[in-house]
């Protein structure tokens, strides 16, 4: 496995408690519901199985409760409802995502930065403002003449050096 598919998994799957945990806080779910509103949230689609052991460890330690049952038609459905005491770790967990954000914004500002040379930011469109891809120039030789070849970075507009 490769170091960014590793830092995926371990910023998205190897934390789905995160995920459970925002989730409730905005309102009481069922477990079948949670993978598909993971899926249309976050963008990655946990296991079966493994949502429903994340959730039973939640429920077992207290940070989440059964909300209610309820049957209305349809199979016995079981709602989670965060407690207390999961808003505080929620709490705690978004507070450490955030200043590994800033840390990771720092290091693209930085690379960029340190880059300049070779790097810069393209004004086409003034009427969007800053446009958010940046361009390096390399060469390549064809025939008789050296000519510049543009390679597209996306990067955030909230990366980018202004």
């Amino acid at each position: 496995m490769r170091p960014s598919e590793r830092f995926e998994k371990s910023i998205t799957k190897d934390n789905l408690w995160l995920y459970i945990l925002w989730l409730l806080s905005q309102r009481e779910m069922y477990g079948y519901e949670i993978r598909p509103e993971i899926k249309r949230q976050f963008g990655f689609l946990p296991g079966k199985v493994t949502a429903y052991i994340v959730l039973n460890r939640l429920l077992a330690s207290g940070y989440i409760r059964t909300a209610h049952t309820s049957q209305a038609g349809g199979p016995l459905r079981k709602y989670f409802a965060i407690t207390n005491k999961g808003r505080e770790e929620l709490s705690i967990a978004t507070d450490i995502y955030k200043k590994r954000l800033n840390f990771l914004k720092r290091l693209w500002s930085k690379a960029f930065k340190l880059s300049k040379k070779n790097l810069f930011i393209n004004r086409s469109n003034e009427k969007r403002g800053w446009d958010s891809h940046l361009h390096s120039t390399k060469y390549e030789s064809g025939g008789n003449m050296a000519k510049p070849a543009y390679v597209k970075f996306e990067v955030p507009a909230e990366l980018v050096v202004k």
